[in-house]
């Protein structure tokens, strides 16, 4: 089984609420383009961002990153 990853993660968050990237972009305050590159997996996000993105999702920040917390 292949491990998930903190983009996974937000990408399955994001679609169980059936939200956008631009509708997550908005709520998290940062660029559709950084969303996309989270859930691409070409940058992770900043503490700042992991305690906004817990917060919009109404989750814990370890929801998000999985075991990397």
């Amino acid at each position: 089984m292949a491990t998930r990853t903190t983009g996974d993660n937000i990408a399955d968050l994001r679609r169980q609420r059936n939200w956008t990237q631009e509708d997550l972009a908005a709520r998290a305050e940062v660029c559709r383009g950084t969303v996309a590159s989270w859930e691409g997996g070409s940058r992770m996000p900043r503490r700042k961002h992991l305690q906004r993105l817990a917060t919009v999702f109404r989750v814990g920040v370890k929801d998000i990153v999985g075991d990397r917390a």
